[in-house]
């Protein structure tokens, strides 16, 4: 999905584009410095609406450094994710940051993100961290994933949205819109993977047998919740 807001969008290569990098040789040679995508994401909210979307972008010659972006679907705002590591005081496993820029008069804010210690003990065998257990969680959940907030705004709640019937509860406990379309809504019960975050050992069942990681999120606003949403993400080979 080519970007509409970002400055220079044309320069970022999506999968479905006659000139995506699988193609090559036989493209236009002209966008051969240009970003491809690597994988692309697309979040979704009130019946299936598209609030945003980007991906994580590469260029051929390897020594350029992949770059991580999108943009709101109305135009307000892009946001750029650049690594933060431990010593800079970053997260044991989510090592990133959002950097916010408002469209209309380019000031910025930070998103910052927290896994939480059940994600920690699944990827790392970490016993740091906490599962938000004195947050509003809904209890039809048996994943919470982490957290994002920024600060003075808002903060969201990240869960592993197992099926429909979960989502559907938990839009229920905070009596939020569903946050996808009926074909969404299928494709999540019949075929998470094609939508995953990642997928990991979440039942301990071993190697090949790991889990497809479907991300949705609460936000919150002055501890009220004011949205729901889910996210797909697509990579090149998929």
């Amino acid at each position: 999905m080519a970007f509409e807001f970002i400055t220079n969008g044309d320069e970022y290569i999506n999968y479905d584009s006659p000139n995506y990098m699988t193609n090559y040789p036989n493209v236009d040679s002209s966008t051969a410095g240009h970003w491809f995508a690597f994988n692309e994401f697309k979040v979704r909210y009130n019946g299936g609406q598209l609030l945003g979307h980007g991906g994580w972008y590469v260029k051929l010659d390897p020594s350029v450094k992949p770059i991580f972006l999108g943009e709101w679907s109305d135009g307000s705002a892009k946001v750029e994710f650049r690594e933060k590591r431990i010593d800079d005081g970053g997260d044991p496993i989510a090592q990133w940051e959002g950097v916010i820029t408002n469209l209309s008069d380019n000031s910025t804010k930070i998103e910052n993100y927290e896994s939480s210690k059940e994600m920690r003990s699944i990827i790392g065998n970490l016993t740091t961290g906490t599962n938000y257990e004195d947050r509003n969680r809904c209890p039809a959940v048996n994943l919470w994933v982490g957290r994002s907030w920024i600060e003075d705004e808002q903060e969201t709640l990240y869960f592993y949205a197992e099926n429909s019937s979960m989502v559907d509860a938990v839009a229920e406990y905070y009596d939020l819109p569903q946050p996808y379309d009926t074909a969404l809504k299928q494709r999540l019960d019949d075929n998470p993977e094609s939508m995953r975050f990642k997928s990991y050992d979440i039942y301990d069942r071993g190697e090949g047998n790991f889990a497809a990681l479907v991300v949705a999120g609460i936000v919150f606003k002055n501890n009220n919740p004011t949205m729901l949403k889910i996210f797909e993400l697509k990579r090149w080979n998929d």
